[in-house]
C-alpha cells in the first residue's frame, strides 16, 4: 500500500515512517521544504514537499496514495506565533480530508492526543475516548480537540474511513526537535526541571509507531483509540529519570496560584528572549492538581498490543538525549 505521511520528520512521523516500511509499505513523507530531515535518514521514502496548510500541496502529494496518515501538528505550549498553532491544526485536519475525497483514498488515520480526551482533578478517575476535553487552556490542546471534531465531521460527510488515534505524553527517541514531552525529561535529567502534583498518559514513540502502521490496514474505522502504555504521576515520572542519571529531581509543591505567578514570570521573559518558558499560566491551569490518565484497553486488545514498559522508554529517551549532547 503506497501511504501518503504527513509530518514524517516530526517525533510521531519519523518513527512511523520506519513501522510503515517495516511492514512492507511504500511511503510518500510529506515535509516542509525547510524541514529537519535528520529523522528520516537512511529510509527508502519518496519525499513530497508543502505544508499541510496549503491545500493543494497536499492534494498533489496525494495522488496515487492509498492511505493517509495524518501526523502533522504544531506541538508547542508557547511560540511567538500562537496563531500557527491552531492554524496548522484546523486548516491541516480540512485539507487532509479534502484531499482524501480527492483521491478517493481507502483510509485516513487520523493522529489526535489525549489532550483532546481532557483531564480530571481526581486521581483516581481513569477517562476514555467517550470523553472530550471541553475545559482546554493551552492553545495546542485547544487545537488539536477542536481539529479532531473537524475531522469527524468532514468524514461523515464525505463518507470518508477513518481512524483516529490519541497517543499520550509520547517519549522516545529520535525526537530531533526536542518536544514538549522530551523536554520534560531533559529537564529532570539536567537538574533543571521539577515535578509537580500531576498525573500524565506516558507512552512509548514506538509503540505510538507501531500502532499507526497497523492502523492503515487494522482497527475499525469510524473509531478513537487511546495509545497509552502507562499512567504515572510526575513524581513517579521523576524518579524513573532519576533511576538511570542519578540526580534527584525536586518537587514544586507549591500552590497553583503560586505556580501562575511563576510562569507568567516565565512567559514575560520568553517574550523578549524568544525562548519558550519552562512553564505557561494556561499548563498551569491545564495541569496543576490534574491528571490525565486514560484507558487504553480497547487498542490494548484490537491491535494485539503489550507495551513497552515505562522504565524502559525513560532510559532509552535519556540514552538518546545524551548520544544527541554528545554529537
Amino acid at each position: 500500500m503506497r501511504v501518503l505521511l504527513t509530518g514524517a520528520n516530526g517525533h510521531v512521523g519519523a518513527n512511523t515512517a520506519r513501522e510503515l516500511l517495516t511492514r512492507g509499505h511504500e511511503v510518500v513523507a510529506f515535509v516542509r521544504p525547510t524541514s529537519d530531515l535528520r529523522g528520516l535518514d537512511g529510509l527508502d521514502v519518496d519525499y513530497a514537499y508543502g505544508d499541510v496548510t496549503n491545500g493543494e500541496s497536499v492534494k498533489s502529494a496525494a495522488e496515487g496514495c492509498d492511505a493517509i496518515v495524518h501526523t502533522a501538528a504544531v506541538y508547542q505550549w508557547w511560540t511567538k506565533d500562537m496563531e500557527s498553532i491552531a492554524v496548522t491544526a484546523v486548516e491541516g485536519a480540512k485539507n487532509v480530508l479534502e484531499a482524501a475525497k480527492h483521491v478517493r483514498t481507502q483510509r485516513v488515520v487520523y493522529t489526535s492526543s489525549v489532550v483532546a480526551i481532557g483531564t480530571t482533578t481526581d486521581p483516581e478517575t481513569v477517562l476514555t475516548v467517550d470523553h472530550w476535553n471541553d475545559n482546554a487552556h493551552t492553545q495546542y490542546a485547544k487545537a488539536k480537540t477542536h481539529s479532531e471534531r473537524e475531522a469527524w465531521k468532514m468524514a461523515k460527510a464525505y463518507d470518508i474511513p477513518m481512524i483516529v488515534l490519541c497517543p499520550g505524553t509520547v517519549f522516545g527517541p529520535l525526537d530531533y526537535k526536542i518536544t514538549p514531552s522530551t523536554a520534560l525529561i531533559l529537564g529532570m535529567a539536567d537538574g533543571t526541571g521539577q515535578s509537580f502534583d500531576s498525573g500524565l498518559a506516558a507512552v512509548d514513540v514506538r509503540d505510538v509507531a507501531k500502532i499507526h502502521a497497523q492502523a492503515v490496514d487494522r482497527g475499525e474505522t469510524g473509531k478513537r483509540y487511546a495509545i497509552v502504555g502507562k499512567n504515572v504521576t510526575l513524581k513517579q515520572l521523576g524518579a524513573a529519570v532519576s533511576k538511570y542519571t542519578g540526580k534527584e529531581v525536586k518537587h514544586f509543591g507549591a500552590s497553583p496560584a503560586i505556580g501562575k505567578m511563576v510562569a507568567g514570570i516565565m512567559e514575560l521573559g520568553a517574550r523578549f528572549t524568544g525562548k519558550p518558558p519552562v512553564l505557561t499560566r494556561a499548563l498551569i491551569d491545564d495541569y496543576a492538581g490534574r491528571y490525565q490518565f486514560v484507558d487504553a484497553t480497547p487498542t490494548k486488545t484490537e491491535f494485539d498490543w503489550s507495551p513497552i514498559e515505562f522504565e524502559d522508554t525513560v532510559r532509552d529517551t535519556v540514552d538518546w538525549l545524551t548520544g544527541i549532547s554528545e554529537r
